[in-house]
């Protein structure tokens, strides 16, 4: 829209873009963080599908014409000024920057005294509030980064395709696709994200070649399956079970528990 509308380049645009979506987030989070378990998750899916139905219903959306149905076309300019390229390998090292860039500042965070109080809510959100710690501000602080660094690939992903649609945004695919790369290769962790997606994108995107086009679904039953087996035979992601494996070397050979089991217990080194 910034670019469409007032001619500001997507270079400068994505972070006016990412510093809206977090103070977004901050709005729609304050109320939806004040609940708790499976009622957080229908919170934010039932304001997904509302923000949906409004950008796929209405070509004018806080006065700003966004396309409705039709969704938005980006002008074809082809000037790196513009983020624009003939060649999509260019593409490539934006998104390869803004990966290195993330994971620096997520190392940084998690060693920061901002991230230990992200631990301590993540292991008991009671006890961390007992010991003084601002819930509901670190909660909408994780909630603020989050929708900045997602906003700013958004508008990558966008000014590659040129064009961005209600469908595409607020669909359930791409949402999915981001836990799920999490659960696969680890959540709560640096690099499992990295190679959760490293592993299923190129499997996907060989299966539909494969398939082709009146085969697709079996790509969408493909993460479902593996999903389930993650979830039975690596609660932990493929890191977490890696890591299990290794201290169990270190250890003698002795079963050592997963963190479902740690948190079964009582907590585990996280808390």
């Amino acid at each position: 829209v910034l670019f469409v509308h007032f001619g500001i380049t997507p270079w400068i645009g994505m972070i006016i873009a990412g510093l809206i979506a977090g103070l977004l987030s901050i709005v729609v989070g304050y109320p939806v963080f004040r609940l708790k378990g499976m009622y957080y998750a229908l919170a934010t899916i039932a304001l997904m599908s509302v923000f949906g139905l409004v950008f796929n219903n209405e070509e004018i959306v806080l006065g700003f014409d966004t396309g409705g149905p039709m969704g938005l076309r980006i002008p074809m300019t082809f000037l790196a000024s513009d983020m624009q390229f003939i060649n999509k390998i260019w593409y490539y090292f934006i998104a390869l920057a803004l990966l290195v860039i993330i994971l620096v500042f997520s190392y940084w965070l998690t060693r920061s005294k901002t991230g230990f109080y992200f631990r301590s809510i993540r292991a008991n959100e009671d006890a961390a509030a007992s010991l003084g710690v601002n819930v509901l501000r670190y909660k909408l602080t994780s909630h603020f980064i989050s929708a900045f660094f997602t906003a700013i690939g958004g508008a990558v992903y966008t000014t590659m395709n040129l064009f961005v649609g209600a469908n595409a945004v607020f669909g359930i695919d791409m949402s999915f696709y981001m836990v799920i790369f999490c659960v696969v290769g680890g959540a709560n962790t640096l690099w499992g994200p990295v190679l959760g997606a490293l592993i299923l994108v190129p499997v996907q995107q060989a299966l539909r070649i494969a398939t082709g086009t009146t085969l697709a679904p079996l790509s969408g039953m493909f993460y479902g399956v593996v999903l389930c087996l993650v979830i039975l035979f690596m609660p932990d992601g493929i890191l977490g079970w890696l890591k299990a494996r290794l201290d169990r070397k270190s250890s003698g050979g002795g079963e050592l528990p997963t963190s479902a089991e740690k948190a079964e217990m009582g907590g585990g080194r996280d808390a």
